[in-house]
């Protein structure tokens, strides 16, 4: 497994996906609609309207509970994906710079 600096990627990562969130925020939003993820969720949100009546504090916190609980898996798999992705890009730069130097130094690519 490779090896990193935690806290700096996690910093790293906050720092542009908020960046990107807010760069994208019209795009996304486009997206969502056109793969018809808006309608779905508008239906969802229909279905807990028409039951809320019986329950409403127990469902509406049942249903927060588990969009809180999906969102941060998501977002713990999203920052591992981006730390994993820099270290393949800092592995390959260094790899690249090693077959820089054997091309310069007259040895073949492995």
């Amino acid at each position: 497994m490779v090896e990193y600096n935690e806290p700096m990627l996690k910093q790293i990562f906050q720092f542009r996906s908020d960046e990107f969130e807010s760069k994208y925020a019209k795009q996304i939003e486009y997206e969502l609609s056109k793969r018809g993820i808006r309608k779905k969720q508008d239906k969802l949100f229909n279905i807990l309207e028409k039951y809320k009546e019986y329950n409403d504090s127990e469902l509406i916190k049942v249903f927060n509970d588990f969009e809180n609980a999906y969102f941060e898996e998501i977002n713990y798999w999203i920052e591992k994906y981006y730390q994993l992705g820099f270290c393949d890009a800092m592995k390959l730069k260094k790899e690249v710079e090693e077959s820089s130097e054997e091309i310069e130094n007259g040895k073949s690519i492995r």
